[in-house]
């Protein structure tokens, strides 16, 4: 059996309903969850631009976390979408 290993570093928000990224060992595949604008604390500040900025970082921070640089990613996917827009 594989083993998995949340990672849930210090830099990033921790919520108790979700780990920010997860390693399966089987294959080592690094899986990071859904990125946000969120600071360390939890908050989300600026417009989209700067909202996207700081999710970016927060993935670079996952990375770094399980020892990974950006070169060793296979796939990002990038969803934006206007507050406005969603309420509308």
């Amino acid at each position: 059996m594989s083993t998995v290993t949340h990672l849930n570093p210090p830099e990033l928000h921790s919520s108790p309903a979700f780990s920010q990224a997860t390693v399966a060992e089987a294959g080592w595949t690094l899986y990071i969850g859904g990125q946000n604008g969120t600071d360390r604390e939890g908050v989300i500040t600026g417009g989209i631009a700067e909202q996207t900025a700081q999710a970016l970082r927060n993935v670079l921070t996952l990375l770094a976390a399980a020892e990974a640089r950006p070169e060793h990613v296979a796939r990002l996917n990038v969803v934006e979408i206007e507050a406005t827009a969603a309420l509308g």
